[in-house]
């Protein structure tokens, strides 16, 4: 819902609804596991984990960090709604286009603490 959810799982699967989630209003994950675990609200046909320059930390907020974390995802990482991962100001954040590739300032944003494993494409479902 509207203003920032914490959002936790417990014992074995669970399934978290992106729906309206945002770089201003973002809401939070406190235990994914990435072998049990999905995102849905999303139908994200690729998935980067983003290796910052130094332009996401620089950036002023976390819009601008996810616009910056776009930017450096691969350009053939543009084939469909794409989602990348990133860390900003020490928090690991996901954002997942909505609606049209470049879509970014339109992008679901999570926070994700306490993350087991490493993300990948099948973490997201539609």
């Amino acid at each position: 819902g509207a203003g920032t959810d914490l959002l936790s799982g417990g014992a074995g699967d669970d399934e978290f609804v992106a729906d309206v989630s945002t770089a201003s209003d973002f809401d939070i994950i406190d235990n994914f596991v990435v072998a049990d675990d999905s995102i849905s609200g999303s139908n994200a046909a690729t998935y980067e984990a983003i290796t910052d320059d130094g332009t996401i930390a620089a950036a002023g907020d976390l819009a601008a960090a996810v616009a910056a974390a776009y930017v450096l995802a691969t350009a053939g990482n543009d084939a469909g709604l794409e989602a990348v991962s990133f860390t900003y100001s020490g928090d690991t954040f996901v954002a997942i286009e909505t609606a049209a590739t470049g879509d970014e300032a339109a992008a679901l944003v999570l926070q994700l603490d306490a993350i087991e494993g490493t993300l990948t494409a099948a973490d997201f479902i539609a």
